[in-house]
């Protein structure tokens, strides 16, 4: 008996491990939130960081391309070619000159569809510089396709307008402006790749100057267009100072404000000569690495529905960003302001939506201006801009920078000594 109490041994419970009381979890948990907080704006500025990085790139590689287009054909790539001063006058269907035009006539910076104004008559354009520097982009399959179009496809033989004939919708034309090269889009930017430029289905009306402009506001006839955020620099104010230099319709008021890339003068006929040449080296008197040539923009990609694409396809009628328009704020910027100014963009096709949606890239629109019309360089990064002068070296340009190093920069032969940056 005393063994069998001796020998049979003791059970002892399990030993229960402590666990954490409500205020050490508490704590726990607030320090681990310390550490987020303090984690996140840094994981946040290397994510920012590596963006900056990638659209600094993009410019560099668009600079390059143009450049290289230098180098191959002894000439930068033109602005826009154009030479709708020079065509026969437009008159109303009652016989009388268009409202806002000289004896009828299209003033030089205008840019629009082939229905307005004018019809097709007066439209006499060439492909625009984003265009041509895609062969210097691996993009040779679009490039030798523009070279084929211009010599035969008789539509555009006949009615000379690249974004109006290569849109989305047009297929058999190879809808080029429907697609926006990858590098075409800063990372940065909230550029929506599937949200088209379409201005009121693609329609334009002749008014007869009743509103602010010769044709309806908003009507600028082109649509079913893709957007970047790459631009090229039409001077140190407005597209006024962007016009061909023997245009006397309007004259340019102010040459030296004129910047690297603008509007060059074409002949409508052969086809062949719409490609036209933009400035040479020697031209470009203020120095290349002092010329600012390519920086970035903004879209604006707030789908209005009033201005789908013919096929249902989302967009809205604000062209920011359209690469194949030769226009202020679509494929060109100009200096009058500083990168991201808080002064709006004056332009001909300022969405409908911008004035609701806050913090959309502010603009007016105007198609009445006499080419008073311009467009700051706009981004995504803090603090400023990417931009590529004319020599390809590319520089972070502040959005503090003084206006008039600034406006110095983005003009070609001003003979001013950039300081103050």
């Amino acid at each position: 008996m005393l063994c069998f109490f001796s020998c049979v041994r003791t059970r002892r419970s399990p030993v229960r491990p402590r666990a954490f009381t409500l205020v050490e979890l508490l704590v726990v948990i607030g320090i681990i939130g310390i550490l987020v907080a303090l984690l996140l704006p840094a994981i946040q500025s290397a994510r920012e960081a590596a963006r900056r990085s990638a659209c600094n790139n993009n410019v560099r590689q668009i600079a390059i391309a143009c450049v290289n287009f230098e180098s191959a054909n002894k000439f930068l790539p033109p602005g826009g070619p154009t030479c709708v001063d020079i065509q026969p006058e437009q008159v109303t269907p009652e016989g009388y000159p268009k409202a806002g035009y000289k004896n009828g006539k299209v003033p030089s910076w205008w840019v629009s569809g082939t229905q307005a104004p004018g019809g097709t008559k007066a439209e006499c354009y060439g492909p625009n510089w984003a265009v041509q520097v895609l062969a210097y982009l691996e993009e040779k399959a679009i490039a030798d396709f523009v070279a084929r179009a211009i010599r035969e496809f008789p539509e555009d033989s006949y009615e000379a307008n690249p974004p109006d004939n290569w849109d989305l919708k047009r297929d058999n034309f190879g809808g080029i402006g429907g697609r926006v090269n990858g590098s075409w889009r800063c990372p940065s930017s909230t550029s929506a790749e599937n949200v088209f430029y379409n201005d009121q289905d693609d329609t334009g009306t002749y008014n007869g100057g009743q509103s602010s402009g010769p044709y309806q506001s908003g009507s600028m006839a082109l649509g079913h267009l893709s957007k970047g955020n790459y631009a090229a620099c039409f001077g140190g104010d407005s597209m006024l100072h962007a016009v061909p230099s023997q245009s006397t319709s309007p004259k340019n008021p102010k040459p030296h404000l004129a910047g690297v890339m603008g509007m060059v003068r074409i002949q409508k006929y052969p086809p062949q000569a719409r490609m036209g040449k933009g400035n040479s080296v020697k031209r470009i008197t203020d120095g290349m690495s002092k010329s600012v040539m390519i920086s970035e923009v903004l879209t604006f990609d707030v789908i209005d529905g009033n201005n789908a694409g013919e096929g249902g396809e989302p967009g809205n009628d604000d062209w920011r960003g359209a690469w194949m328009i030769p226009s202020v704020g679509a494929s060109a910027f100009t200096g009058r302001f500083q990168p991201n100014s808080p002064e709006p963009d004056v332009i001909p096709a300022c969405g409908t939506l911008v004035k609701d949606t806050p913090g959309a890239p502010p603009c007016f629109e105007n198609t009445d201006s006499g080419g008073n019309i311009y467009a700051s360089a706009r981004s995504a990064h803090p603090g400023g801009v990417n931009t590529a002068r004319a020599d390809a070296s590319v520089e972070f340009v502040s959005e503090d920078i003084n206006l008039a190093a600034w406006q110095a920069l983005c003009t070609r032969a001003g003979n001013e000594a950039p300081t103050g940056q």
